[in-house]
């Protein structure tokens, strides 16, 4: 599968953990911090053992880092997909011409093989498969 890639231009880093807890865009953290990207970590739950310099910010706050970020990278389950973009579609900001992904969270019971279609996820253009062409997929492609 895809993971996440973080843009070297990357100045201003949005991780946005819209449902759950963001372990797992914790590794976004220090790459971008190391290439001098201002990082705001948006969520409802209370993260442990960050680097003082991640700002915590909640999902409330979520038009104002939309705004503000030039990246943005959310963890999302596929079941609370829909949620996040008529969220993001009301906000009309990914859109426009911010590089931004999603870890979209789905069961893989084949372990990556493509062989049950259980992961699919749907796309603007057509199903994808999480195990095989995910499981992060770029915004444009799921927005």
């Amino acid at each position: 599968g895809r993971g996440f890639v973080l843009p070297v231009l990357a100045r201003k880093v949005g991780l946005v953990a819209f449902d759950d807890s963001p372990a797992r865009l914790r590794g976004l953290v220090l790459p971008a911090l190391k290439q001098g990207a201002a990082v705001v970590l948006v969520c409802n739950s209370a993260p442990e053992a960050l680097p003082d310099d991640v700002e915590v910010q909640p999902i409330s706050a979520l038009q104002e880092i939309v705004e503000w970020a030039d990246y943005l990278a959310f963890d999302v389950g596929r079941e609370n997909l829909n949620q996040l973009r008529e969220l993001l579609g009301k906000l009309n900001q990914v859109a426009a011409g911010k590089a931004a992904q999603a870890l979209v969270r789905t069961p893989v019971p084949c372990g990556g093989v493509a062989d049950c279609g259980v992961c699919a996820v749907n796309l603007t253009s057509n199903w994808r498969l999480a195990c095989k062409d995910g499981p992060v997929f770029n915004w444009n492609e799921v927005g």
